[in-house]
């Protein structure tokens, strides 16, 4: 059994876990730096501490979110409470509580994932340290649903674009060529690493089932 996660695997998981930073880091300012950070963490995922330290890097996301979402919940309330009748832009206090509104969810959506990622991890480390194999079959099977998930709307994607080929630009098709490119280039590097982990999954299976 292979004792390390190759480099397809991570780089595709890499790039899953960048997604859901970057959705953060628009909502909430977060840097490069805890982008990357997020990223050399999840590409290095192979011991039990490994994913000690996953668990709790998700953890410290999801109190760091939950603490944006009650500010934001504070923010909409006071606006609510205090609706600055004498404003130029009547109404515009109702528009700013929901704005905070949508951004105190957000934050709870962002924190509610960084918990599921924290306690996946926290099986995993579980399941190294028992040689749980049964354990970690189901997390490879998980994986590769996520993976073939997302490969298969990255496809979408660039169908999507294929059929609009921004005909309306001054550079007809360019842009829209671009993306097609790149959601190809995804797909086909989920799709491999979907077809990875499964293989992973059969090799845990193996092991559990030979105990």
């Amino acid at each position: 059994m292979t004792t390390f996660i190759s480099s397809r695997l991570a780089i595709a998981f890499s790039s899953l876990v960048l997604v859901g930073s970057a959705a953060a880091e628009a909502d909430e300012g977060r840097t490069s730096a805890d982008l990357l950070t997020t990223q050399q963490l999840a590409a290095g995922a192979i011991t039990q501490t490994d994913h000690v330290t996953l668990q709790q890097h998700f953890l410290t996301i999801a109190a760091q979110n939950d603490a944006e979402a009650a500010k934001h919940a504070a923010m909409a309330q006071a606006e609510r409470d205090n609706p600055n009748p004498g404003s130029h832009f009547p109404g515009s206090a109702a528009l700013r509580a929901k704005h905070c509104d949508r951004l105190a969810e957000s934050s709870r959506e962002l924190a509610q994932g960084a918990r599921a990622a924290a306690s996946e991890h926290e099986l995993m480390a579980t399941a190294i340290a028992q040689g749980d194999h049964a354990t970690q079959q189901r997390y490879f099977v998980t994986l590769a649903g996520t993976y073939d998930a997302e490969a298969a709307r990255h496809a979408d994607m660039a169908q999507g674009e294929r059929k609009n080929a921004n005909r309306g630009s001054h550079f007809p098709g360019n842009a829209s060529l671009k993306a097609v490119k790149h959601c190809d280039q995804l797909s086909t590097s989920l799709q491999a690493a979907a077809k990875e982990a499964r293989e992973r999954a059969a090799e845990h299976a193996r092991m559990a089932n030979s105990n």
